[in-house]
């Protein structure tokens, strides 16, 4: 790939951070990858991570590099990377969706299960759940009854935002 082509990239890993190391790493996370200009989102199952990342080849090279140094995903696993023509998260820099549903799914990808078209297919149905999930009115979305509750928004994010906005 070159440098400076638009790409996106999908990793697997284990979770390794308590909720609210988490929820510091998220909003932190958020305000380094504007700066860099990196978009995607993370799904989280409660045991597994599943990370889409979009930005140059070059700048998701280096994010993957600091995912690996970071130490709070667990052998952070790259399913697929490939070039695209414009974003699927547009200004989202982290958004972060309880994603309890794909535990099992996410867990096989993690662990080296699955063939390249069923990544693809992973990948395919959390944008699907990212983008019905951001589709809904703010004031209308119900918490879902797996998912843990939306605590009070980190300092820096807009009111009604939380860890759950983009």
């Amino acid at each position: 790939m070159h440098g400076d082509r638009l790409s996106t990239i999908f990793i697997a890993s284990r979770c390794q951070a308590a909720d609210l190391e988490l929820r510091r790493l998220v909003a932190i996370t958020r305000v380094n990858n504007k700066k860099r200009q990196i978009t995607g989102c993370l799904f989280w199952t409660g045991q597994y991570f599943a990370q889409i990342l979009e930005g140059t080849s070059v700048q998701l090279s280096q994010a993957v590099s600091r995912l690996c140094d970071g130490g709070r995903q667990a052998a952070p696993r790259i399913l697929f990377q490939s070039q695209i023509d414009a974003r699927q998260f547009d200004n989202s820099h982290l958004a972060f969706l309880p994603a309890p549903d794909f535990e099992e799914a996410v867990a096989e990808a993690h662990a080296g299960g699955g063939r390249l078209h069923q990544f693809q297919i992973l990948f395919a149905l959390l944008v699907q759940e990212h983008h019905e999930y951001a589709s809904e009115p703010r004031e209308l979305r119900a918490p879902r009854p797996d998912a843990p509750q939306k605590q009070k928004p980190l300092q820096g994010e807009p009111a009604g935002a939380g860890i759950w906005g983009g």
